[in-house]
């Protein structure tokens, strides 16, 4: 009944109908579409993880299931649909303080999402609670993520991870 009609339809994501009860796909934060199938778009949320759909939203699969927390933030997405199955980078983590949100710093799936790698640096470096944005530059094969404080670089496939910037770099300039 509003006065500003519009023809906005939900297709979610939503998973099948015998999970209905158990929808949990929240905010979307990022979404990426096949720039070669338009049938074809990933969603990643603020709090349910990375859906995935191939018939443009008629149904949906969350790609994240198996990574072993219920709870997974995504803030970005790269997708490279030049490989098949395609190759996914996500940024992880939230800002949101009213729950509990696993940051798995950048993950990386290069199965189209049967299987994930966590690239959380151990000894220091890295990693943020959430990162915000992902660049890749194929050409330099490099990847670039960045926190609310920090901007990290790599160069081999999330192995080897360098802080390029940070606030204490900065203040003490």
């Amino acid at each position: 009944n509003s006065k500003y009609p519009s023809n906005w339809t939900c297709v979610g994501p939503f998973n099948d109908s015998a999970q209905l009860p158990n929808q949990h796909f929240g905010i979307i934060h990022a979404i990426s579409v096949n720039p070669n199938n338009e049938q074809e778009i990933y969603i990643g949320t603020g709090t349910a993880g990375l859906f995935h759909t191939s018939n443009q939203g008629k149904d949906w699969k969350c790609l994240t299931d198996s990574i072993p927390f219920p709870v997974i933030g995504i803030h970005d997405l790269v997708i490279d649909y030049s490989k098949n199955p395609h190759t996914i980078i996500l940024a992880t983590g939230s800002t949101n303080t009213w729950y509990d949100n696993v940051s798995f710093g950048l993950v990386h799936s290069i199965d189209g999402g049967r299987s994930w790698q966590s690239h959380s640096k151990k000894e220091g470096v890295f990693m943020a609670p959430e990162l915000f944005s992902i660049v890749v530059d194929s050409i330099h094969h490099c990847w670039y993520t960045h926190s609310k404080s920090s901007i990290y670089r790599v160069t081999n496939d999330g192995k080897d991870w360098h802080v390029i910037f940070n606030n204490n770099m900065h203040a003490a300039n």
